[in-house]
């Protein structure tokens, strides 16, 4: 499967730019379902390469969820998108 696009939306399977930098995007939560092995992570940045988060799978397909949505607009807005690091399974990004 390849990375899967809708407007709020997004499935990534494949380390990759999402949005180009200079495009903003607001985070509203961040799901890392399906790894296959313990220890696996996947990393999400900017467009300008800034970390943003690092979810982990702490077993076979034991998710990681990271919920943006109490915080303020302007703190969890970013300059692009990028899956920088994919071990295994799916991360799913919210934006709103």
């Amino acid at each position: 499967m390849a990375n899967v696009a809708t407007a709020h939306g997004w499935k990534l399977d494949t380390v990759a730019t999402v949005v180009a930098a200079g495009q903003p995007v607001a985070l509203t939560f961040v799901h890392y379902a399906a790894g296959t092995t313990a220890g696996h992570t996947a990393v999400l940045t900017d467009g300008n390469d800034n970390h943003i988060c690092t979810l982990s799978c702490s077993g076979n397909g034991a998710p990681d969820h990271i919920d943006f949505s109490r915080v303020p607009v302007s703190h969890r807005s970013y300059n692009g998108l990028k899956l920088a690091t994919l071990g295994s399974g799916v991360l799913t990004v919210q934006r709103g």
